[in-house]
């Protein structure tokens, strides 16, 4: 049975071993599961008319309104739905150019990250972001409402 959920759709470079890996220990972290994923590259009409480059230059999180957060307001929101990040995403979507700096300031360092992280946990990583092929049935803005109906089953 598929259900849709509401939440948070966090939207990530699907090249980038380092996103990637930061994604999924967010999906570790989301006990409520109130955060979908999915690829930039797959899901890319859902950003409109955003430049392609500012499309892949940071991680964005797209809401049940269709509202689209980019960088550090996207790590805000995501942070904030997440029970133990929580104090620190309000904190965050107080100082909105201080959260934008702090993103950009490990999001420009990506690929060197990249290569701090063991092949063994990045495997473990794309295992657990990766949905089973066909399990997500639809995932778009309808309106002005985001959502993605996935079934229980592929949800780790």
């Amino acid at each position: 049975m598929t259900e849709a959920r509401p939440g948070l759709l966090v939207l990530y470079d699907g090249g980038c071993g380092f996103c990637i890996w930061t994604v999924a220990v967010l999906l570790r972290l989301d006990r409520r599961h109130r955060l979908t994923t999915g690829s930039i590259q797959v899901n890319r009409a859902l950003l409109g008319p955003m430049p392609d480059a500012r499309a892949l230059n940071s991680f964005h999180v797209v809401d049940d309104d269709g509202g689209v957060r980019s960088a550090g307001a996207a790590l805000a929101a995501v942070l904030s739905a997440l029970p133990v990040g929580r104090p620190f995403g309000r904190l965050l979507a107080r100082v909105p150019r201080t959260a934008d700096r702090l993103y950009y300031l490990v999001a420009t360092r990506r690929a060197p990250l990249a290569r701090l992280i063991p092949e063994r946990s990045k495997q473990r990583a794309r295992d657990l972001v990766r949905v089973p092929p066909g399990a997500v049935v639809s995932c778009g803005v309808t309106g002005t409402t985001a959502s993605c109906a996935v079934p229980r089953a592929a949800r780790p």
